[in-house]
């Protein structure tokens, strides 16, 4: 399993590709912006739990454990272009029945399906862009994608402080630019690499193969769905407005936003490895930070910027080390576990937290995250010195070996 091969396409084919799955992807991204934040706004006007706000997020998330090891069979079978085309369509017509039915209930099996089709769409078009990166510039080509992944992002929550979060007007304005996707991947005839070949194995094989990545992913879903969900709410428990509490998130994603591109940038020159271990420390000072900074705006705004960064550093890495490691149906298969492992988080994140606020207050929301990276720290630091200790060892074998070559 040695890094993918880049797919059989010319200088301007292959960036002609990347823009193409850059555009499709980043508008749908918007989605994911929009519903989470806004949903649970809206559920929270209309007096619901946040125990039950909690699970309603969660029940978005639960499509991806049930979807995701289809992946590499629906991409062989209907090929990258078709299956993002028809997800595309899906996730418009699922939008607009959310302000139809406008009921925590009913919301669960409608939030089920869009979470399916979105992250369906998301992994399609991280495997397309990994395949099509080169390798000496993999990590500026995925912080690139990051970067404007996660500025579409942003654009959910902006939605909201125009719309507000009442009636039809966020939903449809969210269908507009989702189905606007469809349109780049009429340009895409002949350039989408193929997913080719049959997966080596299933999640558990390739959390035995790469626990730091798996483990990544898993606490990247929890940290990063019960901060979506919550940090707002959040907001409004400490006092602020809700303008104010909606840029709470908004300034966390302009954080995940200009983050990207640097760590792309430092990917191609430093051990993904290491940069996971310094994403995981800055998340965990930040969260034991937030409880002092909230209110204050000369330490909140940039303790978010930061916090955002470090928390976008996940995915941006974790793809990163994918596109490394892996190529064909594995990188399909990896790609999904990954995937597997965020919505697992992302189920327990809201739910957890959601609970832990209704029982012990606001706070739980930071005290939650510290605890996950506590959690994690330890794995991802073992793994990176074993890590270092092996490149050690293999370097003075083969000074050893250069040695008795000369004698």
């Amino acid at each position: 399993m040695s890094a993918p091969a880049a797919p059989a396409l010319s200088p301007r084919e292959r960036r002609r590709s990347i823009a193409i799955v850059i555009l499709s992807t980043s508008v749908v991204a918007v989605t994911l912006g929009l519903t989470w934040p806004l949903l649970s706004l809206m559920l929270e006007a209309q007096g619901v739990s946040r125990t039950l706000i909690g699970l309603s997020s969660a029940s978005q998330l639960l499509a991806i454990v049930v979807v995701m090891p289809l992946t590499p069979w629906l991409l062989a079978r209907l090929g990258t272009r078709r299956l993002m085309a028809w997800l595309i369509a899906g996730t418009v017509v699922t939008l607009l029945a959310l302000p139809a039915f406008p009921n925590v209930y009913a919301w669960f099996p409608i939030r089920f399906v869009l979470g399916a089709g979105l992250e369906l769409l998301f992994i399609a078009g991280d495997i397309w862009i990994n395949q099509a990166a080169e390798e000496r510039t993999r990590g500026r080509v995925i912080g690139l994608y990051g970067f404007v992944l996660a500025g579409s992002f942003a654009a959910g929550p902006a939605i909201i402080s125009l719309t507000g979060n009442a009636g039809w007007t966020p939903f449809v304005i969210g269908a507009v630019v989702v189905g606007l996707g469809a349109i780049p991947l009429a340009f895409a005839g002949g350039i989408v690499p193929p997913v080719e070949g049959k997966p080596s194995g299933g999640p558990m094989h390739f959390l035995r193969l790469a626990p730091t990545l798996m483990l990544a992913g898993l606490m990247y879903g929890l940290i990063d769905s019960a901060v979506l969900s919550f940090l707002p709410l959040y907001g409004l428990s400490h006092g602020l407005a809700e303008a104010a509490a909606v840029s709470l998130l908004t300034v966390l994603i302009v954080g995940m936003v200009l983050g990207q591109l640097p760590i792309g940038y430092l990917a191609d020159k430093l051990d993904p490895r290491t940069m996971i271990v310094a994403c995981t420390v800055v998340t965990l000072g930040a969260a034991l930070l937030l409880p002092l900074a909230i209110g204050r705006p000369a330490l909140q705004w940039p303790l978010l910027v930061v916090w955002g960064a470090a928390l976008g550093g996940f995915y941006t890495l974790g793809m990163i080390m994918m596109g490394q490691r892996f190529r064909g149906a594995d990188l399909a298969a990896v790609n999904a576990a990954f995937v597997v492992l965020w919505g697992v988080g992302g189920i327990g994140g809201p739910a957890i937290t959601g609970t832990a606020m209704d029982l012990f207050g606001p706070d739980a929301l930071p005290a939650f995250v510290a605890a996950a990276c506590l959690v994690f720290l330890p794995v991802a630091a073992l793994r990176y010195l074993r890590h270092r200790r092996r490149q050690a060892s293999g370097a003075t074998d083969l000074r050893q070996e250069e040695s008795h070559g000369r004698d």
